[in-house]
C-alpha cells in the first residue's frame, strides 16, 4: 500500500547571482571559487537566521525553503539578499 503524505505549506524560493556567468568568464578560478564559497556562506547564514533552510546549491543557484511559520521572515530574508551589497 502506498504511503499517504500530508501537505506542508512552505515558502519555496530559487535565487542566483546576478551576471554570474559573465563574471565567471573574466575571473580567474581561485577568485571565482572564493566568491562562490563566500556566497554560499552568506546565503546559508542569512537563510538560517530567517528560519529557513538551503535545500541545495547548484553553481550560483540556491533552492531555499521556509516553513509556514517563518514566511514573513523568509520574505524579509529574500529581500535582504536581493539588496545590493555595500561591501565591494
Amino acid at each position: 500500500m502506498a504511503e499517504i503524505r500530508s501537505a506542508v505549506p512552505l515558502l519555496i524560493a530559487f535565487i542566483d547571482l546576478t551576471r554570474f556567468a559573465a563574471q565567471s568568464q573574466r575571473t580567474d578560478d581561485l577568485e571565482l571559487a572564493e566568491t562562490i564559497e563566500a556566497y554560499y556562506e552568506h546565503v546559508s547564514a542569512a537563510v538560517r537566521a530567517g528560519g529557513g533552510s538551503v535545500v541545495k546549491f547548484e553553481g550560483d543557484a540556491a533552492l531555499i525553503v521556509f516553513p509556514a511559520i517563518a514566511v514573513d521572515r523568509g520574505v524579509e530574508t529574500l529581500l535582504a539578499l536581493k539588496a545590493p551589497s555595500t561591501t565591494s
